[in-house]
């Protein structure tokens, strides 16, 4: 998302950059401790980083496109990250042996590492949506102001 001034822009560049690299980081400790029976969640995850990387290549070659796309795509990270985040703190944080979990203790240390940086990442997230919503209404707010005087001419 391109803005208007440099400010903007390094703030979403700050945004994110952390948003990137912590759900990349998730998605390493997932995969590392439960190849083969997380892969819902690395596919979901997977979805999200791509989006981050995506929006930070434009973000660094200043590309301009419509800021509902940011929206619309920050909310779902947003989801994403928030919901299966905390079904995952919930799940490895609590005692693995009644949800049926046979798990060994490093294992459950790297998960519950990647349970936590999955909803700080939705943070920023969030901090982004935000963002985009007062961008898209910006925007709109722009569009709307018309260069149109009333004249005698013109008047119906």
């Amino acid at each position: 998302m391109a803005f208007s001034d440099s400010r903007s822009w390094g703030i979403s560049l700050g945004l994110r950059i952390p948003a990137l690299f912590f759900n990349i980081f998730s998605i390493v400790c997932f995969s590392y401790a439960f190849p083969e029976g997380m892969l819902i969640w690395i596919i979901l995850f997977s979805i999200v980083a791509l989006w981050s990387l995506i929006d930070l290549i434009f973000l660094l070659d200043y590309r301009d496109f419509h800021p509902g796309i940011d929206l619309g795509l920050d909310l779902l990270s947003l989801l994403i990250l928030g919901i299966m985040g905390i079904i995952a703190i919930g799940l490895y944080f609590t005692n693995t042996s009644i949800v049926g979990l046979d798990v060994a203790d490093y294992c459950l240390t790297i998960l519950r590492v990647g349970a936590v940086l999955a909803p700080i990442a939705a943070d920023f997230h969030l901090v982004l949506f935000v963002r985009a919503c007062i961008h898209v209404h910006q925007r709109r707010r722009e569009g709307k102001k018309l260069n149109y005087e009333i004249s005698e001419d013109n008047r119906i």
